[in-house]
């Protein structure tokens, strides 16, 4: 009886330690200290085993949640956005505009000062150039103490005026006769820009970091650029022009005969959409 109930009772501790063990899969007896299949441990030996076991891995067993609840929020984390990633399409894409010099170069006939037919055409596509594009003066550049060439000056200011060109806008200056003799007009206009497009670099880490792509709005820029009329205008407004003065006499001249202008025109169309 006695053998029977020491048997038990060690059979007992063994499910015990073999529970408590941290080597998972490790249910036989001989694979614990002191356990050995020809040497049975005594109960002294199993019970100082037993605290040892729990001394050593109850505060590890708390632990093991919170470091897995914190390895996973350190795996997640990333660098947060800065300044340099809340740029706009205009300042990621920007447009340049760059101030440019057009020039024509007229080589006056010997003897004569006259423009030839090409000359005419030459001229009307430069002048239709200043008068779309053109900012600040026209300079018309002849050489000092020549003949030839300050009467074919004259001549291109004329066409100018008929072209178009006011004759405030058109300013006359002289460069040193020994360095040529042919008639220089110029111009300043300005040249937009894009930045290009097609950049494929650096889009996992945009991914990361919920970013737009880097080509995003790239097109919509090169279009804008390549669309304007006036490059300047991106820089500061255009100058207003002065008003119609044919137009306010029509208007006023249709007024006083009694028939409908423009406004009273608009009046009735919005009658009859209230109908």
């Amino acid at each position: 009886m006695k053998a029977s109930l020491q048997t038990l009772r060690r059979g007992s501790l063994l499910q015990v330690i073999s529970k408590r063990s941290c080597w998972g899969g490790l249910r036989q007896p001989m694979d614990l200290p002191g356990l050995g299949s020809k040497k049975k441990p005594s109960k002294g030996r199993l019970d100082l085993f037993l605290i040892r076991k729990s001394m050593t891995w109850k505060p590890f067993d708390k632990l093991l949640p919170m470091m897995a609840i914190l390895a996973i929020v350190s795996g997640c984390g990333t660098a947060i956005n800065g300044a340099e990633d809340a740029l706009t399409i205009q300042e990621q894409h920007p447009i340049s505009v760059d101030r440019q010099m057009v020039t024509l170069i007229l080589t006056p006939i010997s003897g004569s000062g006259t423009l030839s037919d090409i000359d005419h055409v030459r001229l009307r596509t430069f002048a239709d150039g200043y008068l779309n594009q053109g900012h600040g003066p026209l300079m018309i550049i002849a050489p000092q103490d020549h003949l030839d060439a300050h009467l074919m000056a004259g001549n291109v200011e004329r066409a100018l005026q008929e072209i178009g060109v006011t004759a405030g806008a058109v300013k006359k200056t002289n460069y040193a006769k020994a360095t040529g003799r042919d008639v220089v007009l110029t111009y300043a206009h300005y040249v937009a820009t894009p930045s290009a497009c097609g950049v494929w670099t650096d889009t996992r880490r945009r991914d990361r970091k919920n970013l737009r792509s880097p080509n995003f709005g790239c097109a919509t820029q090169n279009n804008l650029a390549a669309m304007i009329v006036d490059p300047h205008d991106l820089i500061a407004p255009a100058d207003m022009t002065s008003p119609d003065s044919a137009i306010r006499i029509r208007s006023v001249r249709a007024f006083r005969e009694g028939k409908k202008t423009s406004t009273a025109t608009d009046q009735t169309i919005e009658a009859r959409i209230a109908e």
